[in-house]
């Protein structure tokens, strides 16, 4: 009898395929977030230019320093929340504070008239 399997795995064998197999994973959840949340931005800027020179005339330096600002705001208000950030217990891990941020778009939401609900920033 062969007490000596071939196709057997050591236990530290299986725990690097089990942390590559994780980290795997995390790469591609985190490609496909990075993946929508560019194309969000994309169709936003899309729109947004089409509705520019469509009605209301924007030609291309009007549309183009229009965009400038737009992802000059769209920077600040986006380092403003990420920079929203707060460190529980013992820990050095900062971590965002989420209702201070949806305070803050609720903020914005009412005041430019826009529908928004708390699950928009889940992910």
């Amino acid at each position: 009898m062969n007490a000596y399997n071939k196709n057997r795995m050591t236990s530290a064998q299986r725990n690097m395929i089990d942390s590559y197999v994780k980290r795997e994973i995390q790469r591609q959840y985190d490609k496909e977030i990075d993946n929508a949340e560019n194309f969000s931005k994309f169709f936003t800027t899309i729109v947004a230019c089409e509705v520019l020179e469509e009605e209301f005339g924007f030609g291309e330096t009007r549309r183009k320093r229009f965009l400038d600002k737009f992802v000059e705001h769209c920077n600040s208000l986006s380092e403003y929340l990420a920079s929203n950030t707060y460190v529980e217990g013992n820990s050095d891990t900062p971590i965002f504070d989420k209702e201070y941020n949806l305070e803050i778009m609720n903020r914005y939401a009412e005041k430019f008239g826009i529908k928004f609900y708390d699950g928009m920033i889940e992910y």
